[in-house]
């Protein structure tokens, strides 16, 4: 067992000295290049830049001048790692990030340092004004975890880049380029500039940890849950792939097919979450028009229509999921017909056209109104609409079919398991119909798209009320009636432990991820976005600085896979403790780790051979994918060592059991 203890950080500010203000850091420039993509050997070779963004505008030279550094870079400290190609550059003012998404697709983004400004008096008494460059608060891994975050979400919804452009991408055609370029821009233009790099606990939970928030269920509920899968598949003559069921206050999974792969689910999980939120907003849209009493046709001289528009631009047809930037996630209608806009629709009411039930929908006069039969949801992505609409005598059914294709890399674990070189290179399409239940759970099915006659029953709107009357007609508001009964355990006993500890519970091989971290507002930390509870928890609040030391710790143990505890103890004079548990350590095997290959412990002399260094890191991978991680923020300032060991064994306990239920 290794035991480190690191000396707490030192700030380089003067705290005594008058600030003259303080700076965030922010986003400079990102972009998107393939060097190989027109004539390479032309300097000013622009057809290379696939995508780029700036704060300001940059001219093409400047353009040219960032991505031809950036190239430096790499080239120049390949010579020193060939294996492993730079990630990040630190500078005075910026830090310079890069990541290889495929060969030869190169993602890059500059940040601008946060700064502090104050005054110190010289050594004749003069006041002179000092600035410092706030480097040590960007953690590295996290802002390299953006980057990787990015591209998977980009892959998850439009494919790998070389799906579109050749390998050589030399040969490439203008029209491949141009189309390449185009999804590039769709996805990233708003992406990138949602990233707030002076809030840490976003990016600790996106891009460093990225884990899945796992609700335990009874065996029960789940083996009811796996057979209406089979159910399904069976009646409707339908070949879902994958069922996931989530819970909607944070997304947190209840169910998933075990041969989906789980960084699949992961990714599934964020786009699920976004469209939460799409949904959400949709809600306050058309709340907001019915306070202000608006009619869904106007003269564009009305000043109403002007600030509806301010509101509600993002929900423009371009622009309704432009956070996803994917042309597969834009609203899109059966082939051959015209889509409609979710603002232009003749729909007078988008409650109601989103058949949002009972609990939702709602007349004029503020009455519940009473739902269809078999009623008990809404579809999320799929049928987004469908409402009556009067043709002379009779009414007639229109709806508004939103598609969403998803690109993943297998059926399986085995493919995720593989070192990252060798994934799988061939993705599968599929569907991705998400189910939101009146009981707050969230049904989502994957189909495959090369199925027989798939797309015409997908784009049918008979399709989804056949597949929400077969929900309702296997009885899961029983089952999510136990399971909600289950997350409330869950809610109890995070908090009971939220009242003692703050601390953060990660467990590598099955990704699942606890926290008790709360924000300033006292709102528990843990990556959703879940509405404010309505009393905030007391306790130490965390800071950004506590979320870099829990990130150094991190570090410590990618670095060094033998080590079972770091602590360190901020500014503050709070303890900031890290432990590595091993599943080994679980079932009670106190031996040590295996030797290397080809080195003799017993003459405690190192024969290493050529061949010594693959299974080194074959073995630091192993040891990182079958551990736990527990981090622990002592809330007691006054705290011993002694105190924090103790509370740090009744915590790992607590946290494992609560991943469990009863």
């Amino acid at each position: 067992m290794s035991t480190a203890i690191k000396d707490p950080p030192k700030s380089s500010a003067n705290k005594d000295a008058p600030s003259l203000g303080r700076t965030s850091p922010m986003l400079s420039y990102f972009c998107v290049y393939n060097p190989t993509v027109g004539n390479k050997f032309d300097e000013n070779n622009k057809e290379q830049i696939l995508f780029y963004t700036a704060k300001k505008v940059v001219p093409l030279d400047v353009k040219l001048r960032q991505v031809g550094l950036a190239q430096a870079l790499v080239n120049f400290t390949s010579a020193f790692s060939p294996s492993k190609s730079v990630q990040t550059v630190h500078t005075q003012k910026a830090r310079l990030v890069f990541f290889q998404a495929e060969p030869n697709f190169w993602l890059h983004m500059s940040i601008e340092l946060g700064i502090s400004r104050y005054q110190v008096r010289d050594a004749n008494g003069k006041l002179r004004t000092v600035t410092d460059y706030l480097d040590a608060e960007l953690n590295d891994d996290a802002v390299e975890g953006i980057l990787h975050a990015g591209y998977q979400m980009y892959k998850l919804l439009n494919g790998t880049f070389s799906s579109v452009l050749p390998h050589d991408a030399n040969t490439a055609s203008l029209q491949a380029i141009r189309r390449l370029k185009n999804s590039i821009e769709e996805f990233f233009s708003d992406w990138i500039w949602k990233w707030d790099f002076d809030r840490l606990e976003s990016m600790l939970f996106s891009s460093v940890f990225n884990g899945i928030p796992m609700q335990p269920i009874l065996r029960q509920s789940y083996l009811k849950i796996h057979n209406i899968t089979e159910t399904i598949a069976d009646e409707m003559k339908l070949d879902i792939k994958h069922l996931l069921v989530f819970n909607k206050d944070n997304a947190s999974l209840i169910y998933h097919n075990p041969q989906l792969a789980l960084s699949s689910v992961q990714l599934l999980r964020k786009l699920i979450v976004r469209l939460l939120e799409r949904w959400s907003d949709m809600r306050k849209a058309e709340e907001w028009r019915r306070t202000a009493n608006e009619e869904p046709v106007a003269s564009k001289k009305d000043p109403k229509i002007t600030s509806l528009k301010s509101i509600t631009k993002s929900f423009s047809q371009k622009n309704i999921l432009s956070y996803f930037g994917s042309p597969s996630l834009k609203p899109t209608s059966a082939p051959g017909s015209v889509p409609d806009s979710p603002i232009a629709s003749p729909e007078p009411n988008l409650i109601a056209a989103l058949n949002v039930t009972p609990e939702i929908a709602s007349d004029s006069s503020g009455t519940p109104s009473p739902a269809p039969s078999l009623r008990q949801g809404v579809f999320l992505s799929g049928l987004m609409k469908s409402a009556l609409h009067d043709s002379g005598s009779d009414q007639q059914r229109h709806g508004n079919i939103d598609i969403i294709k998803v690109y993943l890399d297998g059926d399986s674990d085995e493919c995720n398991e593989l070192p990252q070189q060798d994934r799988c290179e061939d993705l599968q399409e599929y569907y991705f119909v998400v189910y939101k239940h009146t009981s707050q759970t969230l049904w989502c099915f994957l189909i495959p798209a090369s199925g027989e006659h798939i797309e015409s029953r997908v784009y049918d709107e008979d399709f989804y009320d056949e597949l929400e009357s077969l929900l309702v007609r296997q009885k899961i508001e029983d089952i999510t009636a136990a399971i909600n009964k289950d997350i409330e355990k869950s809610k109890e006993t995070v908090l009971d432990i939220a009242k003692s500890y703050r601390c953060l519970y990660f467990d590598h091989e099955t990704l699942a991820i606890k926290s008790t971290l709360t924000h300033p507002n006292g709102q528990l930390m843990d990556g959703s976005n879940r509405p404010k509870a309505p009393s905030p928890l007391g306790g130490i609040q965390i800071s950004n600085e506590m979320l870099l030391l829990l990130l150094d710790l991190k570090k410590d143990f990618d670095s060094l896979p033998n080590t079972r505890e770091v602590m360190t103890r901020s500014t503050a004079n709070v303890w900031v403790v890290g432990q590595r548990i091993h599943k080994r350590d679980d079932a009670g095997d106190s031996s040590e780790l295996p030797p290397l290959q080809g080195m003799d412990i017993n003459s405690g002399d190192s024969t290493e051979t050529e061949d010594s260094f693959e299974p080194l890191m074959e073995r630091e991978e192993k040891i990182a994918l079958s551990c736990t991680e527990l981090y622990l923020i002592a809330a007691k300032k006054d705290s011993t060592l002694v105190d924090v060991k103790d509370d740090l064994e009744k915590l790992a306990h607590r946290m494992a059991t609560s991943m469990y239920i009863d």
